[in-house]
């Protein structure tokens, strides 16, 4: 197999920043490209039945049937099951994932909005929109103690900015990893865990093991003083559970920014209730989203590119 007889499809909202560096390191290999603000949806209106490769974000529903020749299928996103619930993608096409693309922005974003839970910038916004001087006490991360529920790609970098940035302990709970250099303890009981954290951090992908697994009875392990902070997948939470968590203080507050549905629209809608807590912070899924975040997807492309004309074992190949 050659590179020059191969075609992509580049098909994202951001397409021409991916296109433009594709062509730059592999002129041979024929792109495709398609600006779709909603790729679950709109049509490629393109002849995309010789496409070899797809990149993009998400399963292209209308389009894909139509490719005869669809071999792998380099996810833009950490997550992959939204495009194998989607029913189009075929067994024997190849499927990776951008897993690690974002570690950096992720983990420099829960820092953010950790600090801004405990230093209460909410409070300190809402007074400065209303001209209203304040005073209060904060609160420091330094000695706290950080739960992380899931140490892979994205709780790794989060446990190291946590205890050499700020000197915190960290704890983890994760069924795989039995170790991490910057975690104190890593363990498999996530009651042990919930109990001994100051704030807890969801950085868990969305299976069978891990859907609802914080709910009513495992958020009441929490200490009423800890706060929560999801980056990974909504549906980790039971949102119910969360609302009543708030409400009634079993938790002292939450940073979200994934929330439920289908991972191209995971928002929340204008009368939902957690708008307007004043122990929630909220962010539009954009924890991801960095500056540097096409630059490394490329790089993970342009080397799983050069495995998959070899033959070899690509990087973060998911199994389905």
């Amino acid at each position: 197999m050659e590179i020059k007889d191969l075609t992509l499809l580049v098909a994202n909202p951001w397409v021409n920043d991916y296109v433009s560096e594709i062509q730059k390191r592999v002129p041979d290999i024929r792109i495709i490209s398609s600006i779709l603000m909603n790729e679950y949806s709109e049509e490629i209106h393109a002849d995309v039945r010789e496409v070899d490769i797809i990149l993009s974000f998400a399963a292209l529903v209308k389009s894909q049937p139509r490719m005869e020749h669809l071999k792998w299928f380099q996810s833009l996103a950490a997550g992959t099951d939204h495009i194998v619930e989607s029913g189009v993608l075929n067994r024997d096409v190849i499927l990776t994932s951008a897993s690690g693309v974002a570690a950096i922005g992720v983990s420099e974003f829960v820092m953010t909005m950790m600090l801004a839970l405990v230093k209460r910038f909410p409070m300190l916004v809402n007074n400065q929109w209303e001209k209203r001087w304040g005073l209060w006490c904060s609160e420091e991360l330094h000695g706290k103690t950080l739960g992380i529920l899931g140490l892979g790609h994205l709780g790794k970098p989060i446990a190291k900015t946590a205890r050499m940035g700020f000197d915190m302990r960290v704890l983890a709970f994760d069924l795989f990893v039995e170790g991490h250099e910057y975690a104190d303890y890593v363990s498999r009981d996530l009651r042990a865990v919930l109990d001994a954290s100051d704030i807890v951090v969801v950085s868990l992908p969305l299976n069978r093991e891990t859907r609802g697994l914080l709910n009513e009875t495992t958020l009441k392990w929490m200490k009423r003083s800890a706060f929560l902070i999801n980056v990974g997948r909504g549906e980790v939470i039971e949102r119910d559970a969360l609302v009543n968590a708030l409400k009634k203080k079993w938790i002292a507050g939450a940073g979200l920014d994934v929330f439920w549905g289908e991972a191209s629209g995971m928002m929340l809608s204008p009368d939902d209730e957690l708008w307007g807590m004043d122990n929630v912070i909220i962010s539009p899924h954009t924890a991801w989203f960095s500056e540097n975040y096409h630059r490394r997807a490329v790089d993970l492309f342009i080397e799983n590119l050069r495995r998959f004309v070899k033959g070899e074992g690509m990087i973060n190949r998911m199994k389905w």
